[in-house]
């Protein structure tokens, strides 16, 4: 009977107890008859799972809150001698992380001094942005992916009278639509099952600004609460219903035309308008090509002290290459380039058009890429295979986020988390 596996655990219990998986066994009915000390950290030592969880009476697993992260709550049947007993066990989802992975605190790295370039057109974006800066209205960015958005956000919130407060940022498009509710407006004790008591995104940056990046990837439903917010100054937490007041300067960002946004359902009308009290516009590398020779001198002056090499002069001909290359990815993939460059010329006096790929990385093979790093074991040798794949289909999608996602078969958020894993940008 059960007796003998309790009197099994319990004579090693020890052991059991050391062991990372939180399980418990119980009866037909629920009742506990054993569990770990790990699984009595979620449950309090629980005498009746579906007490505590009756929605679990009729699933095979259920979604369990604690510590501000998501798990599983897990049964599977345990027959013995004809009998049947239930093994609960706890396991974390996979599929989301901790909600505060989604919130960027910034320590403010950037002012308008960082803004490299001499046209007319980034100098007059930067002339306007320091205007912005010294008034209190919401600021809407638009700007191709990679023209420095949040650069221009961190040098507004830099020259603000908030500057000593904090900055804090958040990808819109990053952030699975179960949590982003919860991490707006931040939830009280009981507000779902193992819920805590958390600030959310407007009350971490009380005082400060918020950074809203690709607004346009918010639910609608979302977008009308970030409205009430605008209106009132306030926000109610998940669960909650006490007001709280709140003062904080939105800056917000997205890649695409808004107009077309509207009409495509992207972004509310009257959301854009309200965010958008001043817009500011960031130009593309194309319509400022008088700033590539500039600013490629700049990136191989740093990636050179980067990697720790001594200085080298750099082909004219490079120069000719970079400025007449097209810039799909701007400012961000011209750095990328010069970076790789460098790093193939560690074995030479010099920088030249041998040190450029012929074609884009997304012209490499996968595993070839792979078999030239080398790698000790089989995870590792599986990461990078993952890792090159991903960097392959980002640039065979121009980098759009939801191309490269749909070419690998995965959500854009899971996507998001890849990226951030093995530090890709684009």
């Amino acid at each position: 009977m059960i007796e003998e596996i309790l009197k099994l655990i319990g004579s090693n219990e020890g052991f059991f107890n050391k062991l990372e998986i939180a399980f418990s066994i119980a009866d037909p009915n629920g009742r506990v008859l054993w569990s770990s000390s790990k699984f009595e950290e979620f449950f309090l030592k629980p005498h009746n799972i579906y007490f505590w969880q009756p929605g679990l009476k009729n699933k095979k697993n259920i979604k369990i809150y604690t510590k501000e992260k998501e798990y599983l709550l897990n049964k599977e049947k345990l027959d013995y001698k004809n009998n049947r007993y239930y093994l609960f066990y706890v396991t974390q989802n996979d599929q989301l992380e901790d909600i505060n992975d989604y919130i960027e605190e910034s320590s403010v790295k950037y002012c308008f001094e960082d803004i490299i370039g001499e046209s007319e057109t980034i100098k007059k974006a930067i002339k306007d942005a320091k205007k912005v800066s010294k008034t209190e209205s919401n600021v809407l960015i638009i700007g191709e992916t990679g023209t420095g958005k949040e650069l221009f956000a961190q040098s507004i919130h830099r020259e603000s009278r908030r500057r000593t407060q904090k900055f804090v940022g958040i990808n819109c498009a990053a952030v699975p639509d179960n949590l982003i509710e919860n991490i707006f407006f931040g939830s009280v004790k009981g507000a779902y099952t193992g819920a805590l008591i958390r600030k959310g995104l407007f009350e971490e940056a009380q005082g400060g600004t918020i950074f809203l990046d690709e607004i346009n990837s918010m639910p609608i439903n979302l977008q009308s609460k970030i409205i009430r917010v605008l209106q009132e100054k306030k926000i109610r937490r998940l669960g909650g219903s006490e007001e709280i007041d709140i003062d904080v300067r939105i800056i917000s960002a997205m890649n695409k035309d808004p107009i077309d946004a509207i009409k495509k359902d992207k972004i509310r009308e009257d959301l854009y308008y309200r965010l958008g009290v001043v817009i500011l516009k960031i130009p593309s590398l194309k319509e400022r090509k008088k700033d590539i020779i500039m600013l490629s001198k700049y990136f191989f002056n740093k990636k050179i002290k980067k990697a720790r090499f001594k200085e080298k002069p750099v082909n004219k001909l490079v120069y000719d290459y970079l400025e007449t290359k097209e810039w799909k990815g701007n400012v961000r993939e011209l750095e990328h380039t010069i970076e790789s460059a460098v790093i193939m010329s560690s074995e030479e006096n010099e920088i030249n058009l041998e040190h450029f790929p012929k074609f884009n990385r997304a012209s490499r093979e996968i595993i070839d890429a792979t078999d030239r790093e080398e790698c000790e074991t089989l995870k590792e040798c599986m990461e990078k295979v993952e890792k090159n794949r991903i960097i392959y289909d980002l640039e065979k999608s121009d980098g759009s986020i939801t191309k490269a996602a749909e070419r690998l078969g995965i959500s854009r958020q899971n996507l998001y988390k890849k990226m951030k894993k093995y530090n890709i940008e684009i």
